[in-house]
């Protein structure tokens, strides 16, 4: 029983097994709602690094990419839902409780970026570079036993977690590696950099949506980044005063704060 326990949980989430062994009661279908944060992450070109591998090299490979991006997600207290996509290289990450810190969910992904960069400085010759971008959310959404009668799966459901995928594949359009939405960086706190991008219509939305970049900690980035930052938000400002007043670094009026 207790190697079956422990194969189980390389399938599931562990603390969803502890749950289900101290209530002693059989999983049903169903969920409830819940503030979470999200985390959605995808290999640039994975396509491509899978054309030239063989399928042993590719899953030894793959293998390194989960164990670092699942690292830093678990050591700012996130829980790895799965492992999705049309190659299984996307991870849906939700944080473990309602009060969970909003900070938490952006320290994770700063640091699967940073551990990534420090990962392909070692990578030999020949072997693939990861680059992942990474779709940050924050909202109300369905937790819980999802599926059939016999056979069902605990994940996610809801608006702002097909709104966190969104912003993942939106990275590529931008050029950026986090994304969030406007509504995850207001509750972030001021202890990190942010560029405000842009309003999009998001597949699946019938408004607008407001995104913003993670640029980094503050205090930790360079002049001439954060002089970038300022320039293309000035010039967001004259496309679009509404949407520039939003940034936090804009003064009441909508002007960008001069440094």
């Amino acid at each position: 029983m207790k190697a079956s326990l422990r194969s189980f949980g390389h399938y599931v989430p562990n603390d969803l097994v502890r749950k289900l062994l101290a209530q002693d009661v059989d999983a049903e279908l169903g969920g409830e709602l819940r503030r979470l944060s999200m985390h959605f992450s995808d290999v640039e070109d994975f396509s491509k690094i899978s054309e030239g591998m063989q399928p042993a090299e590719l899953v030894a490979a793959m293998g390194r990419y989960f164990e670092l991006m699942t690292g830093a997600l678990t050591h700012h207290g996130g829980t790895v839902d799965k492992f999705m996509g049309r190659w299984d290289h996307g991870i849906l990450q939700r944080a473990r409780g309602i009060a969970r810190p909003p900070a938490s969910n952006r320290l994770a992904a700063l640091e699967a970026q940073r551990l990534l960069a420090e990962m392909a400085k070692t990578t030999p010759p020949g072997q693939p570079i990861f680059r992942a971008r990474i779709g940050l959310g924050l909202g109300e959404v369905l937790v819980g036993n999802i599926g059939t009668p016999d056979r069902f799966a605990f994940t996610l459901l809801g608006d702002e977690v097909n709104l966190a995928s969104r912003l993942e594949g939106l990275n590529k359009l931008y050029g950026t590696w986090i994304m969030a939405s406007h509504a995850l960086m207001q509750e972030a706190g001021d202890g990190f950099e942010w560029r405000l991008l842009d309003r999009v219509a998001v597949k699946g939305r019938h408004q607008g949506t407001l995104v913003c970049e993670l640029i980094g900690p503050k205090g930790e980035i360079a002049a001439d980044i954060l002089e970038t930052r300022d320039v293309y938000e000035h010039a967001l400002e004259a496309y679009s005063p509404a949407i520039s007043s939003l940034s936090p670094n804009c003064s009441p009026r909508g002007a960008i704060t001069p440094r």
